[in-house]
């Protein structure tokens, strides 16, 4: 899966999306998110997010290797909701092309 589009609120309260702002990177310029939807395809219903102060909500994508042991192992970028708190801490949700929806508090290598 790869991200259609996005829609941001800003910590600092500017409204950003994929169409104006290109690449999620001006929402870090802005400390991240509060608010955000996804759209993985145009015609997929959006995945919602949003956190509470002292936290902010962050779209970037992995490396994951599909089919990692048959002759046709590949890479692909995977899309990575991450929700960083304050105190370093995080979570995130791993959009992996074959096992879907992954959820964790770890740095996964999927």
């Amino acid at each position: 899966m790869t991200v259609f589009a996005w829609q941001a609120t800003a910590i600092d309260g500017a409204e950003l999306t994929s169409a104006d702002a290109l690449t999620f990177e001006r929402v870090n310029e802005h400390g991240g998110a509060r608010s955000l939807r996804v759209w993985f395809d145009a015609d997929s219903d959006p995945i919602h997010a949003s956190c509470l102060p002292g936290e902010s909500l962050h779209l970037f994508t992995r490396r994951a290797v599909v089919d990692v042991l048959s002759p046709s192992a590949r890479q692909v970028d995977m899309p990575v909701l991450e929700l960083r708190r304050d105190d370093g801490s995080f979570s995130r949700l791993y959009v992996h092309p074959e096992h879907g929806f992954v959820f964790s508090t770890l740095d996964l290598n999927i």
